[in-house]
């Protein structure tokens, strides 16, 4: 997959200002097209630091390549990223200086691998959660009178989903999910799921319940 920086300038309506960006224009399959989910995760951050899309956008483009010179040998998304983080802090080359996926990647400092990790799971976790607002519209929630004593017997804040069917799922979206709800992820930040589906930090609520719960059910219906 071969892409390039570019450019971008957005107009969000009918004034003269824009939202000037430097974004990835990629070729695949013989198609040249705006990588859209980056590009429309900048427009959201827009307001961030140069460095700050600098640093995500350098991530993106490791993950690219590593991803191209790396084809068929990952069994799941959880596998991929957990040996392009690997690779990330301790480079691509092996004892004898050969390297065959090409990539000949040095060992980057802990800190700097670690923050271009972070780039890429913030954007991983925002298309997750994108996706799975996307889809909640699929979601069929019976509402009969006959289930009603059922309904109350769920726990405070929780929501019965009795029917959901997601289709068209991309690749990538489902790799984002995935993660979203690894455990390595979630040990990673330090976040402790329950089994409503919440996820806690210190106490401290971050995703109500269902987040976790709704994410597997989506991604066992794929």
């Amino acid at each position: 997959m071969r892409y390039v920086r570019m450019l971008t300038k957005t107009y969000k309506d009918n004034t003269g200002r824009s939202i000037d960006l430097y974004s990835l224009l990629i070729e695949h399959n013989g198609e040249t097209s705006l990588l859209h989910p980056l590009h429309e995760y900048q427009l959201k951050n827009h307001v961030m630091s140069k460095s700050w899309h600098n640093k995500l956008i350098q991530a993106v483009e490791l993950m690219l390549d590593y991803m191209d010179a790396n084809r068929h040998y990952f069994s799941s998304p959880k596998a991929f990223f957990e040996s392009f983080a690997e690779s990330m802090h301790s480079g691509t080359i092996g004892e004898d200086g050969y390297d065959p996926s090409g990539l000949y990647w040095l060992p980057k400092r802990t800190t700097t691998a670690y923050n271009l990790l972070y780039s890429i799971t913030q954007f991983s976790d925002w298309l997750a959660e994108n996706a799975l607002l996307k889809h909640q519209t699929t979601l069929t929630i019976d509402m009969r009178d006959m289930r009603l004593q059922q309904r109350e017997s769920l726990p405070s804040g929780s929501t019965e989903v009795l029917a959901a069917k997601v289709e068209g799922l991309l690749p990538t979206e489902i790799n984002a999910l995935e993660h979203a709800v690894s455990e390595e992820f979630l040990s990673h930040q330090g976040w402790i799921p329950d089994t409503q589906g919440r996820v806690k930090m210190k106490g401290m609520l971050l995703y109500k319940a269902g987040y976790v719960t709704a994410i597997k059910k989506i991604l066992s219906s794929t």
